[in-house]
């Protein structure tokens, strides 16, 4: 006890970036909050820095959509006629949004490769991303 230790940013030994001369790099942000009163009140700071500081005005008191993540449904084994279908099922349960998790792109079988490559894999979506959301529409 009476210890503190905390890492933020990026990490000068694990992180290297080619700068190019007149180029910029911008910096993810960073959200720190503390506590005396454990993880209970941490949550509730950050939900209301969220609330209060980053969401814009105008959604603050609206009601979130229900959404559906597709992980659950198909983990790495997603396709674009899976979405199609399962968003057809979700919507007649009210459900108003799906989250396209893994497994989405290019490569993405297993936990082993591609993650972060965030081109589409066209034998699971033959028409893109683009073309299963205007389906799902």
């Amino acid at each position: 006890m009476g210890r503190l230790r905390f890492n933020m940013g990026l990490n000068p030994e694990t992180f290297r970036w080619n700068l190019q001369p007149g180029k910029s790099f911008h910096s993810p942000e960073c959200l720190m909050v503390y506590s005396k009163a454990g993880l209970g009140e941490m949550s509730r700071k950050f939900h209301c820095i969220v609330r209060n500081r980053i969401v814009p005005e105008r959604f603050r008191d609206e009601p979130c959509p229900i959404l559906l993540n597709s992980w659950e449904a198909s983990y790495f084994d997603v396709t674009h006629s899976k979405i199609v279908s399962l968003s057809g099922a979700a919507a007649k349960l009210g459900i108003e949004m799906i989250v396209l998790d893994d497994g989405w792109f290019a490569n993405r079988n297993d936990a082993t490769s591609s993650l972060g490559d965030w081109k589409p894999d066209r034998k699971k979506f033959p028409f893109g991303i683009r073309g299963v959301a205007h389906q799902v529409e």
